[in-house]
């Protein structure tokens, strides 16, 4: 009686629902907004434009840009404002939307170490929308020789840093067709395999969370370590000297990246589900837009030279 009851409960359910099912959510136009602070450039870009609607299931049917103009977009520091003005910038990769980027810029813009930074973006439709960032302080690097098979990094981040990230590469001035150019070649974190100077499998170093945790050597407030391997360390030296002539001014850089907390959330939102034994259909978002959607971050570089053995 009572798996009876429970059928015709459901049936009644079923046959209760007469509304197509829609995968589609309700659409709610909201402005979006992407900038990113750094030291690397003088330039500082903003872009703002609006959510669309798909026709369809697929969102990459739509091929025409939403950009929103005459906006006003200013980011301030302490006493000190800037306003951004329009611009267009070159898009080089034209399979899906046939028309220039509108952004906002401003330059010269220099971003300090450890400093807070509001963006507002006042639109018409939209109202005004902010976001903060705080730049990630200076930090610091430490370099040793003590294991055979990997070239031992020490990193002191900033407080602000959420993520960071440490390359290395040789760098160098070689002759090329009568002239003196200046080169600059990545070394491998890992090596995966190896044929010769021009085979072989590697891995490059990518923006990670930090961990506090340290290694052996770790003292005082150098909690970070990054591990390069040697071999990978002598397959490019070997590869600079078989290929370029008259080699000179050859020495090791090491290039500590910190990323904010947003930006490195942004980061790990985009690429950290990406594995190849994972089936989901959600796509994960992050956003620090307040009235908006969108990211406003902020990273900061520094570069250190060494010399290796």
């Amino acid at each position: 009686m009572k798996s009876a009851l429970i059928s015709l409960v459901f049936l009644a359910g079923f046959l209760g629902c007469d509304e197509p099912f829609n995968v589609k959510a309700d659409f709610e136009e909201r402005v979006v907004v992407y900038a990113v602070l750094s030291n690397r450039t003088t330039t500082s870009i903003a872009r703002v434009y609006r959510t669309y609607d798909p026709p369809s299931f697929d969102p990459l049917a739509v091929t025409t840009e939403m950009p929103v103009r005459n906006a006003t977009v200013t980011v301030s520091e302490g006493r000190n404002t800037y306003q951004y003005a329009e611009t267009t910038l070159t898009r080089k990769d034209k399979s899906r939307y046939l028309t220039d980027i509108e952004a906002y810029h401003y330059r010269p813009f220099v971003v300090q170490a450890g400093k807070q930074y509001t963006l507002s973006v006042a639109t018409q439709q939209f109202g005004i929308t902010m976001a903060t960032t705080s730049v990630p302080d200076t930090g610091d690097l430490r370099f040793e020789e003590s294991d055979p098979d990997f070239l031992w990094v020490l990193v002191k981040l900033g407080p602000q840093a959420k993520g960071y990230m440490v390359r290395c590469y040789i760098e160098f001035q070689a002759t090329v067709g009568g002239q003196v150019r200046e080169f600059r070649i990545e070394v491998p974190s890992v090596i995966l395999y190896y044929i010769d100077n021009t085979r072989f499998g590697a891995e490059y170093p990518t923006l990670v969370r930090r961990t506090g945790i340290g290694g052996q050597f770790s003292r005082s407030d150098y909690s970070e370590l990054a591990l390069f391997s040697r071999q990978g360390f002598e397959i490019i030296r070997e590869k600079v000297a078989m290929e370029y002539q008259g080699v000179t001014n050859q020495r090791t850089v090491f290039i500590l990246t910190q990323a904010d907390e947003h930006l490195y959330n942004y980061y790990n939102i985009v690429n950290g589900f990406q594995d190849p034994y994972l089936v989901r259909l959600d796509e994960p978002d992050y956003t620090n837009i307040r009235g908006g959607v969108g990211v406003f971050g902020s990273f900061f570089e520094q570069t250190f030279v060494y010399e290796v053995q």
